[in-house]
Parts: C-alpha cells; sequence; structure tokens
C-alpha cells in the first residue's frame, strides 16, 4: 500500500470522528424533545421495532435508485441521506444516554456535555474491527431507526394526572365535616370512640378573650 493510500484512510477515518459526534449534536440541537425521548427508550424494543424501518428503507433506496437516467442516483442518494439523517435522531439519543450513565462534574449547567462525551465513545467504538465495523455500527444505527419512531409516539402519562385530579376534585368538593374531620383526625377519633360520650368527659378551654373578660369582671 502506498503512502498515499494510507493517508488517505486515516483522513477519511478522522473526518469521520469528527463529523459523527458533530451530526449527533446537531440532532440534540435541532429535535432536541425527539432526541430526549429516544434516550429514554434505549434497549431491545427500540433495536425490534428498528429493523423493519430499516429493511424498508434500504428497499426504498434500491428501488429510487434503480431509477432510469441520473435521476435515479440523485434520488438514491438524497433518499439514503434523509432517512441516515431519521436514524441518527435516534443514534444521538443512544449517545446522550452513554455520556448519562458516565456523569462528570462538569455537566453542570452544561447539557450539551453527555451528548458530547457519549458521542466520542460511540464513534470511537465504531473504529474497533470486526466488532465495531459489523455489530456496533448495524445494532446502532437499526436502535437509533427504532427510538426515532418511537419518540414519535410518546407515552400517554395523562392517566395518573387526571386520577390526581379527581381525587383533588373529590377533597374540595367534600362536606364541610368530612374536611374537618381530615384537618383534625383527633377530634374525629374521639367522636367515633363509643367510650368518648361515656366515660371520658370532654374540657372545653375558654379562649384568651373570654379569659380576659372574666378576669376584668372580677377586678
Amino acid at each position: 500500500m502506498l503512502f498515499a493510500d494510507t493517508m488517505a484512510i486515516f483522513f477519511v477515518i478522522l473526518g469521520l470522528l469528527l463529523a459523527f459526534p458533530s451530526l449527533w449534536l446537531l440532532c440534540r440541537a435541532l429535535w432536541t424533545e425527539q432526541v430526549m425521548r429516544s434516550s429514554e427508550m434505549v434497549g431491545l424494543k427500540s433495536f425490534f421495532i428498528g429493523i423493519p424501518i430499516t429493511a424498508i428503507a434500504v428497499v426504498i433506496v434500491i428501488v429510487v435508485g434503480k431509477l432510469p437516467a441520473s435521476f435515479g442516483q440523485i434520488g438514491g442518494v438524497l433518499t439514503f441521506s434523509a432517512l441516515f439523517l431519521y436514524a441518527q435522531i435516534g443514534v444521538s439519543g443512544l449517545a446522550t444516554q452513554i455520556g448519562n450513565r458516565l456523569p462528570s462534574p462538569a455537566d453542570k449547567d452544561k447539557a450539551w456535555r453527555p451528548t458530547l462525551r457519549g458521542s466520542i465513545i460511540l464513534a470511537l467504538s465504531w473504529l474497533l474491527p470486526l466488532v465495531g465495523w459489523f455489530l456496533i455500527i448495524p445494532v446502532s444505527v437499526i436502535h437509533g431507526a427504532g427510538a426515532t419512531t418511537r419518540s414519535l409516539f410518546p407515552k400517554k402519562k395523562g392517566a395518573k394526572k387526571s386520577r390526581g385530579a379527581q381525587t383533588l376534585l373529590s377533597v374540595d368538593s367534600a362536606p364541610g365535616g368530612i374536611v374537618d374531620d381530615v384537618a383534625n383526625p383527633a377530634l374525629s377519633h374521639a367522636a367515633e370512640s363509643p367510650l368518648s360520650n361515656e366515660s371520658t368527659p370532654v374540657v372545653l378551654l375558654p379562649n384568651t378573650a373570654e379569659r380576659e373578660e372574666s378576669s376584668g369582671a372580677a377586678l
């Protein structure tokens, strides 16, 4: 291998190391909500959802690439770029999750640092011979496609909130006696006790104003 070929390969690898972390940071900046949702959806479910999505994307790229004239080549490249960018949103979420699992004190007031740290780690792992090329890269891209798709359909969390709101409304609309019993559990317990009316006398102490009036009258 000539020295020129070696340097060409070296600069291509160096360019990829700089390009992918930058792309994932760009995705976080442009589609912050989707990236943060994707970072919470790291797992096998996203990977299995991404398998058919990636297969459909490959078929679309092949079909568009076989179109006649130069339109097929240009359309294939544009389609591949769009679908690849779609998957990279989820990969950015994966990188963010990796960075979150390796926290640092320098992350304070810099929310983008976990994404940068995870991006560097993930990009370097892609360079690992064989394992990185044929396992980590495909798994990351497939997982990214699935995570991006899942981030577009977030889980509905209104059920618990609605139950809490109904509970608050029921308390607010309750009669005054029930609210007073809740606010004064000792009084309610004394009222419900069967011994409270028979053997336990209830002594009512006068308040401060009444005591002052009584003392003034005595003088």
